[in-house]
């Protein structure tokens, strides 16, 4: 209905929805940038041969699928924001040291899988504290496929930045994606704590 649409065109021109926006673009590029290209910087970059370059990768994910059986009592009590800022920072300088450290580290990636794997669920329950209940729906969709048209941007040129710089310094992109993402997060939230309900978004 044309209320409805007022309703979402107040929600794409929203500061809310940029921030988040670019919240999920950069948290989608560093997860994302494991999934599709670490296992061919394993073995590329460091050397690794093709079962342990596997085996780093599938630890990464293994840990993200573990941490959420195992994480979710604590995430449900400590809730959304606190969770984010706690799991959150953990696994971003556990994937930041490990990715920055190269050869040294590559199991620090491994471990902040296990920290990583609560925060895109609790993002999205995130995002009802700062969009009206009426809006919600289309608010989480809006902003997810505006992160998600972001993050396949990058995949898409991500090749021919290691073509030309190559594997080693082109990798950084992810380490400096997570920061972005988690810098952002704990900025928003300061800059957000003290608002009422009545004045969210939407």
């Amino acid at each position: 209905c044309y209320y409805d649409r007022i309703q979402i065109e107040k929600i794409y021109k929203s500061r809310t929805f940029l921030i988040f926006t670019l919240i999920f673009g950069f948290y989608f590029i560093a997860e994302h940038g494991i999934l599709n290209w670490w296992k061919m910087y394993c073995s590329q970059e460091a050397g690794l041969s093709a079962k342990d370059s596997a085996m780093y990768h599938s630890l990464f994910f293994g840990g993200m699928t573990v941490g959420r059986l195992v994480f979710s009592p604590l995430v449900s009590k400590l809730g959304e924001k606190k969770s984010i800022l706690y799991f959150g920072g953990a696994g971003a300088v556990f994937y930041i040291v490990g990715i920055v450290c190269k050869d040294k580290a590559l199991a620090l990636v491994s471990v902040a899988g296990l920290f990583l794997s609560i925060i895109y669920p609790t993002l999205v329950l995130l995002l009802r504290h700062y969009f009206k209940p009426n809006v919600i729906a289309g608010a989480t969709g809006a902003v997810i496929s505006a992160a998600t048209l972001f993050d396949i941007g990058f995949n898409a040129v991500f090749g021919k930045i290691v073509d030309t710089v190559g594997f080693g310094r082109g990798i950084m992109i992810f380490p400096v994606s997570m920061a972005g993402f988690y810098l952002l997060y704990v900025l928003y939230i300061k800059s957000a704590k003290k608002k009422e309900v009545n004045t969210k978004e939407g």
